[in-house]
């Protein structure tokens, strides 16, 4: 049984849950949680309130993901017509 002091802050398993962590306390925080339910719940329960384990705040991570796929970029200009209507600026 985890006694509270072996275990992460909640600030530091959000960190690892965005994959901020550095490659040391990654693996040191795995073999926590192997053993841990309670940091489990915390991680569950961060990733609820949270969403994915990605950042969609950051404004470079559309951009990242279209140049690591290879994708086109399509224009962001907003067409001006649609059919017989005309859009205001």
């Amino acid at each position: 049984m985890q006694t509270a002091q072996e275990c992460p802050s909640q600030a530091i398993l959000k960190e690892y849950l965005y994959a901020r962590t550095d490659e040391t306390l990654g693996m040191r925080i795995d073999l926590h949680l192997e053993n841990c339910q309670s940091c489990n719940d915390i991680l569950q329960a961060l990733e609820c309130k949270t969403g994915p384990k990605w950042d969609i705040s950051e404004d470079h991570f559309l951009e990242d993901a279209i140049a690591e796929a290879k994708l086109p970029v399509l224009s962001r200009d907003v067409p001006r017509t649609i059919g017989p209507y005309r859009l205001p600026k």
